[in-house]
């Protein structure tokens, strides 16, 4: 299991604030929004290519 707990994101300045959220093994989670939105930041946080400007990404209970 993936999970964000009050994850902020950006490079200079905040684009996502406070995200929380959960995907599940076996359960499809899509990433949606507007080009700018953070998509691919996000994608980079989970993958511990991008850290985090606050909060914190976990897979399976361990900080990624």
């Amino acid at each position: 299991m993936i999970r964000a707990h009050d994850l902020t994101l950006g490079h200079n300045r905040p684009i996502i604030q406070g995200l929380e959220f959960e995907a599940k093994p076996g359960a499809i989670t899509v990433i949606a929004g507007a080009n700018g939105a953070g998509k691919t930041t996000l994608m980079r946080a989970l993958t511990g290519e991008a850290r985090p400007m606050q909060g914190r990404v976990t897979m399976n209970g361990e900080d990624i």
